[in-house]
């Protein structure tokens, strides 16, 4: 028969050994935890960050290319009444908005739903306002190639056809002026609801950058 003191003396080293390693078990939890934690509050701050600076570069291009289309667009289609439409020729580029095109996924991680339909629909509007711009300048084309013919043309006859071709083509251009007019006015509400939503995103993840 084994001893008693033998025995209690096992059961007191497999209860410390069985005590020390849940311990040391629960330090080893506990100590993961902390490094999943910790890891994964810095990839948040690392993303917040990428989201921040896409933000303000996306706020940066739609204001510049808001500012210099009202200057020198804008401001004739809100000052001028469609029966006053000139026949003018607006100069296009093709790419206006390349950070917000390379970044559109950036913009769905924006917390408030509003702002970023706010935002998809100001480039909708604009691109939108770039095709009318275009349509417009279609007319314009075809207006100057016929006040070129009317100056040309050594028959009278002729002469007066063109002229009423060119009265009919100066109607579509002044009821034309009429939807750029509204389209403009859409695209100023619009491009201001969107610069106000990213404002207030970009203000409220640098707050969390600061924290």
């Amino acid at each position: 028969m084994s001893d008693p003191l033998t025995f209690s003396s096992i059961l007191i080293n497999l209860a410390s050994g069985l005590f020390g390693s849940l311990i040391g078990a629960g330090i080893s939890i506990w100590t993961t935890k902390k490094t999943i934690s910790e890891k994964n509050a810095s990839e948040q701050r690392a993303e917040n960050e990428i989201i921040f600076h896409t933000l303000v570069s996306v706020r940066s291009e739609l204001n510049a290319a808001y500012q210099r289309y009202d200057s020198e667009t804008g401001q004739v289609f809100s000052n001028t009444p469609p029966q006053q439409a000139p026949a003018i020729y607006i100069p296009i580029r093709e790419d206006y908005f390349p950070i917000y095109r390379n970044n559109t996924k950036i913009i769905g991680k924006i917390k408030r739903e509003q702002t970023i339909e706010n935002i998809v629909s100001c480039y909708i509007c604009a691109a939108g306002m770039i095709d009318s711009i275009r349509f417009n300048n279609s007319l314009y084309e075809r207006h100057e190639k016929i006040s070129y013919e009317i100056l040309t043309s050594p028959n009278q006859l002729e002469v007066q056809k063109l002229l009423k071709q060119q009265e009919l083509i100066m109607g579509d251009i002044r009821d034309y002026w009429g939807k750029l007019q509204k389209q403009h006015h859409n695209l100023h509400r619009i491009a201001s609801l969107a610069y106000t939503g990213m404002t207030e995103e970009i203000d409220r993840r640098r707050e969390d950058l600061k924290a």
